[in-house]
């Protein structure tokens, strides 16, 4: 993917500050990212590292394990609020532990401090001075409730004002069930750019009916039982071949967008739940309660 777009390298990218940052996700499907890739040539490099252009990572999310509380300030759209995660760029075998804040105006910052490894900051609290400067918590306040693997495609403009992010073949674990779920055919792209810049994505978005997503890549069920319904597709027709399709909470009817209506089956406890909202044709998205 992105071979049509010319290469950035990392040490370019590394000159690239975003000081006003501002983030916005969005949701869309595997065969609408290759139309949306095409559409970026002229526009866009592609991050190249070794010759690669897709960057495999796992992230994993810590916590407050008893109150889920910056999961839920997530959830709710609080602000300000914040996120501790520790991620591994897997190609490298580089892992950070890092810090990501939001304040009231919409505005993001990020820090972060290199660790060995995810096992070194479970078992040995590396970072944990780190944590403790930018949050005020210490490692044995939180622990790691889930995390995630994922591809990765970065785009950045000609102007070098912006970065898409673009994260596919994602896969999630809950720490405390031990369940496992795979989006396979959800694509979550990532916004981010310096202030009001004009954005050569935006038009592209809009001719694509790709719209903002609040939160999409992060937004799980961490608790088991917590989402009680899945939707499931009628046929062919109205989901992705008839695959399940994760849907955000129970007691919602969900109207699938492109057509064919889904209905609502139990999911066993302990069943992840990814929020999928503002969704265009071929997905499905929740609306009014039953």
């Amino acid at each position: 993917m992105a071979r049509q777009l010319p290469p950035i390298t990392l040490e370019e990218m590394s000159g690239i500050r975003l000081m006003n940052r501002t983030d916005q996700k969005y949701l869309t499907n595997v065969p609408t990212l290759k139309r949306l890739l095409e559409l970026t040539r002229g526009s866009y490099y592609a991050q190249e590292i070794d010759g690669q252009r897709v960057s495999p990572y796992a992230t994993t999310y810590w916590d407050d394990l008893q109150t889920l509380g910056m999961f839920r300030q997530h959830e709710t759209g609080r602000a300000p609020r914040q996120k501790v995660r520790v991620r591994t760029y897997l190609s490298s075998d580089v892992t950070f532990l890092e810090v990501k804040k939001k304040d009231n105006h919409g505005k993001t910052s990020k820090s972060r401090v290199r660790v060995p490894s995810l096992e070194a900051v479970m078992n040995e609290g590396a970072g944990d001075d780190f944590l403790s400067e930018m949050t005020g918590l210490h490692l044995c306040d939180l622990g790691p409730a889930v995390g995630n693997r994922f591809n990765r495609i970065t785009l950045v403009n000609y102007d070098k004002t912006e970065r898409l992010t673009i994260d596919f073949g994602i896969q999630f674990y809950n720490y405390a069930t031990e369940n496992r779920a795979s989006m396979n055919n959800i694509v979550v792209i990532e916004l981010k750019r310096d202030g009001r810049c004009p954005s050569p994505i935006l038009p592209i978005l809009r001719q694509l009916r790709i719209k903002p997503a609040a939160g999409a890549h992060h937004r799980l069920c961490q608790r088991g039982g917590q989402c009680g319904h899945r939707v499931q597709s009628r046929g062919a027709g109205a989901g992705y071949g008839s695959q399940d399709v994760p849907h955000r909470r129970a007691g919602h009817r969900v109207r699938h967008a492109g057509g064919g209506g889904v209905r609502c089956g139990a999911v066993a406890a302990g069943g992840f739940c990814l929020i999928i909202r503002n969704s265009p044709a071929g997905y499905c998205s929740a609306t009014a309660p039953v």
